[in-house]
């Protein structure tokens, strides 16, 4: 009777440590495709990267040359209404680069140097380039300074500037200008428009000199009728 109670007990306890460990195991199998799955997910998103369009206007197509893949967006104004005319967005890529966008609608806090305007120190750059975008008011500069690459599109009062950030190689730094001028020259009117920022062209001053008048012709006098004799 003894033995039978003390088996029946065996068998409980046995019977309780394997439920025990089913439950184990089904959680330690729960966690690891909690885990998984969260990996994964990381994953996809690494890989999809941010979505377009990146920073009010441009795509992976457009940043591509210089960051191969668009990893993270960084802004310090969450939209350019909040920006106060002066907005700044960061594109990361897949490579370390990192890829600058400028917009504002006050051209002058730009700055310049040796009291020149904002438009004309980036002119004055050893080596700048400048065009003018057919069909446009606009000014485009491009050019390479200290390692990195930058264009600029200047239209009355607006600015955009698109720009590299800490490459430190003039090698890229050539090799890049030329897409980033690309991409400002077909992207900069819509990311003017869509931050709000375009502003209209400056009305050309008009004269204030006074006309000289035209002298009118003195009549010419008429000839003596002849005298018959």
């Amino acid at each position: 009777m003894a033995d039978g109670a003390i088996r029946g007990e065996s068998a409980r306890r046995w019977r309780g440590w394997l439920r025990r460990r089913r439950r184990l195991v089904v959680v330690v199998v729960l966690v690891v495709v909690l885990v998984l799955a969260a990996a994964g997910a990381g994953w996809w998103w690494a890989a999809r990267g941010p979505s377009e369009p990146l920073c009010l206007g441009l795509y992976r197509s457009d940043v591509a040359p210089v960051l191969e893949a668009p990893t993270g967006i960084v802004t310090v104004d969450d939209s350019p209404q909040d920006a106060d005319g002066y907005w700044i967005c960061g594109i990361n890529g897949s490579n370390g680069q990192i890829l600058n966008v400028h917009i504002t609608s006050h051209v002058d806090g730009l700055g310049g140097w040796d009291g020149m305007s904002a438009q004309d120190s980036r002119a004055s750059i050893p080596g700048a380039v400048t065009t003018r975008p057919p069909g446009t008011d606009a000014t485009v500069i491009a050019w390479t300074a200290g390692g990195d690459a930058a264009a600029a599109w200047f239209e009355a009062d607006s600015a955009v500037i698109i720009s590299t950030q800490t490459m430190d190689d003039d090698r890229l730094a050539q090799q890049a200008v030329v897409p980033i001028m690309g991409t400002l020259i077909s992207r900069a009117p819509t990311l003017l428009d869509r931050a709000g920022y375009r502003t209209e062209p400056r009305p050309t001053p008009k004269s204030t000199s006074t006309p000289t008048p035209t002298p009118s012709p003195e009549p010419e006098p008429e000839p003596a009728p002849e005298t018959t004799p």
